[in-house]
């Protein structure tokens, strides 16, 4: 059985084979050849179209860039694939587990979405940065499959519910409070 330093040693091999152009690190156009190429005979069998696997790829990308700078390097592919912590599980004896929401994994890709979505650098999303965070979200190939008007909807509700000071600003914890509108 292998140790968990060869296994790591595989998966930087692997990691530095991906990476086609040499620089240690993943630009998009490498990550979605990486994502499209490991899908391998399952993508000729599933339904999905070629564009919803571009879809899932550039998903894939966003999650992985942790640091949003458009390249993924090592340690952020390896927290990825390694997670230093216990992972808990989803079903226990067949039942669904409660959790505290959002989790603490929730609550990073949450406050990611904030840091992008706070264009201005106030520390807060107006209305409007809430509008483009919204539309980006769900649609992460580039386009939105939430029209305006449920943009608008969904952005009057959170800030009805969550403005708790009703300063039309959202503070990152009124944002991860309603967290339950992004997941």
């Amino acid at each position: 059985m292998p140790s968990l330093e060869d296994i790591i040693e595989e998966e930087r091999s692997y990691f530095l084979r991906t990476d086609r152009d040499g620089d240690s690190k993943l630009n998009k156009a490498e990550f979605v050849r990486h994502f499209l190429d490991s899908m391998g005979d399952f993508s000729k069998v599933n339904s999905s179209s070629d564009d919803d696997h571009l879809e899932d790829a550039a998903f894939s990308f966003t999650e992985f860039d942790q640091n949003s700078d458009s390249f993924v390097d090592w340690e952020e592919w390896s927290k990825m694939m390694f997670h230093e912590g216990a992972q808990d599980p989803e079903y226990r004896d067949g039942e669904a587990v409660e959790e505290d929401f959002p989790s603490a994994e929730q609550l990073k890709h949450l406050k990611r979405l904030f840091e992008q979505g706070d264009t201005d650098g106030s520390g807060t999303l107006s209305k409007a940065e809430l509008a483009q965070v919204l539309k980006h979200a769900d649609g992460m190939a580039g386009e939105s499959s939430l029209s305006d008007d449920e943009i608008e909807m969904i952005s009057w509700q959170l800030f009805d519910d969550q403005d708790v000071d009703k300063d039309m600003q959202l503070t990152l914890q009124e944002w991860n409070q309603g967290g339950g509108y992004m997941a």
